[in-house]
């Protein structure tokens, strides 16, 4: 992404994982992240990654962002069940999705943009990353009003075959 270091300030990481995406933007120079990921246990890891590398930019959420605030069930896909062996590839755990098959639940919490008080007062937004294993359409809706307000920079994994049966 091309953006000057002016203009390097905020940016959000919605579906963090490990971290990764918001450790290279503090490297790059961003001043402030906000990175959020559901899965508790990938959460531990990620705020161990931030420790390990000293980065005090980054402000670590133990949530995902959804069309409700509540607590939602993260399952592998269909084809993870029936392809991945879970207990020796267990840190593919970034496939875990709220359309996932419904099987080997991971119990996640979410919330609605509106519920996320570090993002009321949010006064500059650069970038947003999203990496949401097929709740794409959910997650652009509820941050919507960050979309209109900032325009940032949009980095985005799409998950073609739900973007697909939702005619998107």
């Amino acid at each position: 992404v091309n953006i000057s270091k002016s203009e390097l300030y905020t940016a959000i990481d919605i579906g963090a994982n490990f971290g990764f995406y918001s450790c290279a933007l503090s490297n790059v120079g961003f001043k402030r992240i906000y990175s959020l990921e559901p899965n508790p246990n990938i959460f531990k890891i990620m705020e161990e990654n931030f420790s390990r590398n000293n980065l005090s930019n980054i402000i670590s959420l133990p949530y995902g962002i959804y069309n409700e605030s509540k607590e939602l069930a993260l399952s592998y896909p269909a084809i993870a069940d029936e392809k991945l062996d879970k207990k020796t590839d267990k840190y593919s755990s970034g496939t875990l999705s709220l359309k996932g098959s419904g099987k080997d639940v991971i119990i996640a919490k979410f919330k609605k943009f509106k519920d996320i008080i570090e993002f009321q007062d949010l006064d500059k937004c650069d970038l947003i990353k999203i990496d949401v294993e097929g709740s794409e359409i959910e997650v652009l809706k509820e941050i919507e009003p960050i979309l209109k307000k900032f325009k940032p920079v949009i980095i985005m994994e799409l998950n073609n075959n739900y973007l697909n049966k939702k005619n998107f």
